[in-house]
């Protein structure tokens, strides 16, 4: 199966469980001010949460 087939035969709910999961692994890295670091985690927040809301509709 190629990368396309299994992107197609995935649901979108699990690649975005594994933005998340990647996503915090590198902001956890962050060497940064915690302020920016916080600031950072809560941008990231708000978008998985669109993010979030797109997926379900999508997956209806």
């Amino acid at each position: 199966m190629g990368l396309l087939s299994a992107i197609r035969h995935t649901s979108l709910s699990l690649w975005l469980e594994a933005l998340d999961r990647c996503i915090r692994e590198k902001l956890a890295s962050v060497n940064a001010d915690p302020e920016v670091a916080s600031v950072m985690l809560n941008r990231f927040n708000v978008a998985m949460a669109d993010l979030t809301v797109v997926i379900e509709y999508l997956e209806k």
